[in-house]
């Protein structure tokens, strides 16, 4: 499962399915999918690789 909002888009396809993941995150949003994602992405940027 993807969650994305911004990064380059190479192809139509790959574009469709960015709007797609977008829409089924409206559809399914809950504040515990939004701390998921918090932790998540606080747990990147604490891993040697995120920059």
């Amino acid at each position: 499962m993807r969650w994305i909002t911004t990064s380059n888009t190479a192809t139509l396809s790959a574009m469709a399915d960015r709007v797609d993941a977008d829409l089924r995150y409206q559809r399914e949003w809950s504040l515990k999918l939004d701390l998921k994602i918090l932790l998540k992405t606080f747990l990147r940027l604490r891993s040697p690789n995120a920059y």
